[in-house]
């Protein structure tokens, strides 16, 4: 039991980070500046996919694949970072949180 809330509290802490740092991707200004949030982004997804795994959670580890794989194309330049893009990125986050509390 102990192993889930550990589960728990580290999955809402990285989602949390993932929702702050959307916000601040939607807010930036210039490619360079996306890059660091990329970064962060990125390290916090593939935490959670990970952490998902260990727990079986085969939804939570496809979205947060999935949204790895958009955030990757973004930051390559492959896909424009607009609104629709962090509006669909926050919309997984939120399907990850009650995943992660069913």
């Amino acid at each position: 039991m102990e192993f889930l809330e550990d589960f728990t509290e580290e999955a809402d802490e990285l989602l949390q980070s993932v929702n702050q740092h959307l916000l601040a991707l939607s807010e930036a200004a210039t490619s360079s500046a996306c890059q660091p949030i990329f970064q962060e982004l990125l390290r916090a997804y593939h935490t959670l996919k990970g952490l998902a795994g260990m727990m079986a959670l085969e939804q939570a580890v496809e979205i947060s694949h999935g949204s790895e794989t958009l955030l990757n194309q973004a930051r390559k330049g492959q896909l424009e970072v607009a609104p629709a893009l962090v509006d669909l990125l926050l919309e997984g986050s939120r399907i990850l949180g009650r995943l992660v509390h069913n």
